[in-house]
């Protein structure tokens, strides 16, 4: 939530990565968070990173709009030919 006396503080980010600690297209980093108007505390978190590509975004989103709004429609907006390559694409 942002407040006129926090005006002008910004919260950091700080990426710590290593050449090394990546396994099957994962990448494991740590990651810094801190701010200047001691609102946050330091924090540090591990994470693991995965490349996705366009193809792995169409298919989730086609998953969730499956889910939401049929496969009549996901078909439509895929612009699939027939209803079973929809099936397929979007992981039913």
């Amino acid at each position: 939530m942002r407040t006129a006396r926090r005006e002008g503080y910004q919260r950091h980010l700080i990426r710590f990565t290593k050449n090394g600690l990546s396994f099957d297209g994962e990448r494991v980093d740590l990651v810094l968070y801190n701010s200047h108007d001691c609102g946050c505390a330091f924090k540090l978190i591990a994470s693991v990173w995965r490349k996705w590509g366009a193809p792995h975004f169409r298919q989730t989103a086609a998953t969730q709009l499956n889910k939401v709004a049929g496969t009549t429609i996901t078909q439509e907006v895929l612009g699939h030919a027939r209803r079973q390559n929809t099936l397929r694409y979007a992981h039913l």
